[in-house]
């Protein structure tokens, strides 16, 4: 049985962060969890074969995975529309989204 989906690692996230302690390990691995899990379902398509992730996705990862940490109790939530991912990281994603799949 595999673990979630990670589009980047917990390494990876700590440097986005300058996070230079272990601190955050478990809550970096939530928040690249559910970050990768949204990005995926935004953009309509199955995990990316061998972990061969676009630089544009993996950008998009950190910076939704930033947002988490930076705010984990939803506060700046309010300002995104329902239901759907940050913007900024949506723009991200945006040119990588089939619209046939809507």
């Amino acid at each position: 049985m595999s673990g979630p989906l990670m589009l980047v690692t917990v390494a990876e996230a700590q440097d986005w962060l300058r996070a230079d302690t272990a601190d955050l390990d478990t809550d970096l691995k939530l928040a690249i969890a559910g970050a990768s899990a949204s990005i995926m379902d935004y953009l309509k398509r199955e995990p990316y074969p061998d972990g061969e992730v676009p630089e544009n996705v993996r950008l998009a990862t950190l910076l939704y995975v930033g947002i988490m940490i930076r705010d984990p109790d939803g506060v700046e939530s309010s300002q995104w529309e329902h239901g759907y991912i940050p913007r900024p990281v949506m723009n991200i994603l945006y040119p990588l989204r089939d619209p046939a799949l809507e």
